[in-house]
């Protein structure tokens, strides 16, 4: 990584759960992705690339696997990531990044109480109340497109 470049880590989270239809596109999703994925981490992945391509110095893009995720499930972005990581130390990850980016996942809650810069990017309002806040103030939480650029431009 260039000594003046940001270092901005994405968390992934798994596309599934006990209600499978929550995470995957539906008609209440405020972000759409690119288009050609329904898989919500994949969506909001794609929303905060094309937001990372807008900046003049793009900064290191990492994409931390969740540790059920497997590469090829995010294998049409490796153009778009300078480094996949998943098997590194996460917290030694947390503490080298300029910005951690993420959707509800408790690391991203984790990485705020460690004090590190923090932005949840979620495709639908309701998911706001999945985020862990941690105990000392809150984690900004994106749902509309034209913010993510601005977000992460204020964090970095």
């Amino acid at each position: 990584v260039a000594a003046d470049q940001s270092i901005v880590v994405f968390l992934t989270e798994r596309s599934d759960g006990l209600d499978p239809e929550d995470f995957f596109r539906s008609d209440d999703y405020t972000l759409q992705g690119r288009g050609e994925d329904d898989r919500r981490t994949n969506i909001v992945l794609e929303e905060v690339l094309d937001a990372l391509g807008e900046f003049q110095a793009r900064p290191y893009v990492v994409l931390r696997l969740h540790p059920k995720n497997h590469r090829d499930e995010f294998a049409a972005y490796e153009g778009e990531i300078d480094r996949l990581s998943q098997d590194e130390p996460v917290l030694d990850l947390v503490y080298a990044a300029d910005l951690i980016v993420g959707l509800t996942t408790i690391l991203l809650s984790e990485a705020a109480l460690l004090g590190r810069p923090v932005l949840s990017v979620v495709p639908r309002k309701k998911e706001k109340a999945w985020l862990l806040d941690p105990p000392k103030g809150r984690i900004a939480c994106i749902t509309n497109r034209k913010d993510i650029p601005a977000a992460i431009r204020a964090a970095i």
